[in-house]
């Protein structure tokens, strides 16, 4: 039987009862490795996406506790690991042997549930030994034996089973938890770029850097690993130099060619030294040569063109509050979830307003209260055209409320859904809309993290405007953050590796937003969220765009959805603000759209208040007190 598992297929036998088997090929509809957000390839198309959050690693850097295996099982897991799709791309050895090393052994009796269909997982497994079988819907699926592995979404955020997976004999496994899995994918991360950031610290030429600590910690996020052979000519003497090395494994011989044809060995480079440091501030020739030795070299490099790209940031603050909870008459509720409603209300003097109403209760048992404040937080600090405005903060013993400007002109998803897809000239519209927002939250070291045409609203003018910051954060520059949170259509490769992202999510999101908006369809699809993260690793093929894009809106979304950050563009030292002089907005006047004078190319029609309401029934169970006090910050 061939079973999907999560993002790779794999054989298993197929049974017709527990006593027979045949070689019947049946392909299962759902991989048992996803969560209660996974929906089928096939299903409707028209209906909005949601968003998922993995608890925040643990950043306490002890040793993982180290479980001895014998060589055998350590290639099997090895293997194992290593035939995911998944996996296979954010795995180095060193990251593959620690995953390896943590790995818990275990055992079960015939019959025994080790996963069981609908809760919500915590680990991924390998068999090791016995026969495993396949339950959906409590349905002989197949069977499977050693070297198998399964359940790897939960290793990501809490991932519901679609498949139970049951014991066929006594069987042994080896299990991962979540938190071991994410604790060493940051681990190794930080502990690699706080390595590179102390070799960059030690370069006496950098030492003179105007803003130093900033561009080290840029720098340390360009440096890139390449393996030279032993023998090979790293830098060769009297070449145009420009390449920065480090040494990071290995050793290098640096020689000298004198004009009497004599060649020298001058020097040994080990682990941390480093040389062609004048290449990134100067137009220099190489005054000698450097040779990888046996059994080869590893360098950390930085080309100079890519140095170049650096910019500051400065950070703004206002807010200022006017109204009272009191002085607000609800009209109806505007759209309504699991945490609460939106309300449209009216204001003193027949103003209207947005209020969001989030019941206390549920922040608390879903242990949100961090991310409601930074969403008070950041919103305060906003004061752009692009991006709803926060009025007003309010709490009571039920809820605490966020006032807001009104956008009745309904969200882009909806707008899209109806036209299908956008002409490139009112995608151009929608997208610089969208760009001159990131620019305006970039100037103030926030990232948004959620971009997607659900949190996109129309204001009565047409004008687009930045909703739902529940999944933003401020940073700061240079520093890497690693929390798994967004929309997986919408993530970014770092972010799916657990390497650490900044700013460099924001634009890869523009891109995909682009695919989206111009083609009508997802750039990014699967029957599950780990196929969806598997082809976001590889990017956007060539022949995935449609004919009928322009050869300057594939230029923007490919430019912008290139998988190593650094290359990206919205990355350099212009940050997002360089993509107004991209050949797809050549003709675009910028000055129009920020003064608001453009006309939209859609302008919603509100007859009536009470159409835009989901419902005006203001009779509601009213949700559980809550007295913890996390909410002190909000006005009262």
């Amino acid at each position: 039987m061939k079973l999907l598992c999560c993002s790779k297929s794999w054989n298993i036998n197929s049974c017709e009862s527990d006593n027979e088997s045949t070689n019947s090929e049946i392909v299962s509809p759902l991989p048992f490795g996803t969560i209660k957000h996974d929906k089928p390839f096939l299903s409707p198309p028209h209906q909005k996406r949601l968003g998922i959050r993995a608890e925040p690693p643990s950043l306490n850097f002890t040793k993982t506790q180290c479980i001895p295996k014998d060589r055998e099982t350590n290639d099997l897991l090895k293997g194992a690991i290593l035939k995911n799709d998944y996996l296979k791309n954010i795995m180095d050895d060193t990251r593959l042997q620690l995953l390896v090393d943590a790995m818990i052994p275990g055992s079960a009796t015939e019959g025994t549930m080790i996963i069981q269909e609908g809760e919500e997982g915590d680990a991924m497994y390998v068999s090791y030994d016995g026969k495993f079988e396949v339950l959906i819907n409590k349905k002989f699926m197949g069977d499977f034996g050693p070297g198998i592995l399964f359940g790897e979404l939960a290793i990501l955020y809490m991932a519901k089973r679609f498949a139970s997976i049951r014991a066929r004999t006594n069987v042994r496994y080896y299990k991962l938890p979540r938190q071991v899995f994410q604790k060493i994918m940051v681990d190794t991360g930080r502990r690699e770029r706080d390595d590179n950031i102390r070799f960059l610290n030690s370069v006496t030429t950098f030492k003179s850097f105007t803003n130093r600590s900033f561009v080290i910690n840029r720098m340390a996020d360009l440096l890139r690993r390449e393996f030279y052979p032993a023998g090979w000519e790293i830098i060769k003497q009297g070449d145009i130099a420009d390449k920065f090395y480090i040494i990071r494994g290995g050793t290098a011989t640096v020689t000298q060619k004198y004009d009497n044809g004599r060649t020298l060995d001058v020097n040994v480079l080990k682990r941390g030294d480093y040389f062609g440091d004048r290449a990134l501030i100067a137009k220099e020739t190489c005054d000698s040569s450097v040779f990888a030795n046996s059994p080869g070299t590893e360098c950390l490099i930085l080309d100079k063109r890519d140095f170049m790209r650096y910019v500051d940031y400065k950070v703004l603050d206002q807010f200022e509050r006017k109204l009272s909870l009191t002085d607000l008459t609800v009209i109806g509720t505007l759209g309504a979830g699991g945490f609460g409603r939106v309300d449209l209300v009216k204001g003193p003097n027949s103003e209207l307003y947005a209020l969001k109403c989030l019941k206390k209760v549920n922040v608390v048992q879903q242990q949100l209260q961090e991310e409601v404040y930074s969403e008070k937080k950041l919103l305060k600090m906003c004061d752009h055209s692009f991006i709803v405005k926060l009025r007003a903060t309010f709490r009571d013993t039920r809820y605490v409320y966020f006032l807001m400007e009104p956008c009745l002109g309904g969200d882009l998803w909806t707008l899209r859904h109806k036209k299908r897809k956008f002409r490139e000239s009112a995608g151009r519209f929608y997208i610089a809309c969208v760009i001159r927002a990131i620019e305006y939250l970039h100037s103030h070291n926030i990232i948004y993290r959620d971009l997607k045409p659900e949190n996109l609203m129309l204001d009565t003018n047409g004008y687009l405007k930045l909703i739902d910051f529940g999944c933003s954060k401020m940073t700061v520059p240079g520093e890497k953050t690693y929390t798994f949170v967004g929309t997986p259509e919408y993530m970014a490769p770092e972010m799916i590796m657990n390497r650490g992202y900044c700013r460099s999510i924001d634009p890869w999101s523009v891109g995909v937003l682009a695919y989206e908006l111009l083609t009508g369809k997802s750039a990014f699809t699967g029957p599950t969220n780990l196929d969806i993260f598997t082809k976001i690793l590889e990017g956007i093929p060539k022949n995935r765009y449609p004919h009928h894009l322009s050869k300057e809106a594939v230029s923007l979304i490919s430019g912008l959805c290139r998988v190593n950050p650094i290359t990206r563009l919205g990355c350099q030292k212009e940050g997002i603000s360089g993509l107004v002089d991209h050949e797809f907005f050549k003709k675009f006047d910028w000055k129009a759209l920020t003064a608001m004078t453009m006309k939209p190319p859609y302008v919603p029609k509100v007859k009536n208040l009470t159409d835009l309401l989901e419902c005006t029934n203001l009779h509601r169970e009213p949700p559980p007190e809550d007295f913890s006090g996390w909410d002190q910050g909000f006005e009262s």
